[in-house]
C-alpha cells in the first residue's frame, strides 16, 4: 500500500486582531509586550486603516 500525503493549509500567525470600522475600512490591532492593545499607525502617528481585509 502506498502512502498519500495531503497538502495542509498554511497556518497564519496570530499576531493581532482586525475590526471593521463604520467607514467600511479595516483596522489592525495587536497586543504589545506590555500587554496593552495598540492600533496600527503610520510613521507620523496617524491611524492606519485598510480597504480590504
Amino acid at each position: 500500500m502506498g502512502t498519500t500525503t495531503t497538502a495542509r493549509p498554511q497556518k497564519r500567525e496570530a499576531w493581532g486582531r482586525l475590526r471593521k470600522l463604520p467607514s467600511k475600512r479595516w483596522q489592525a490591532r495587536y497586543t504589545g509586550p506590555d500587554d496593552k492593545t495598540y492600533s496600527a499607525r503610520t510613521e507620523d502617528d496617524k491611524p492606519l486603516t485598510f480597504l480590504t481585509k
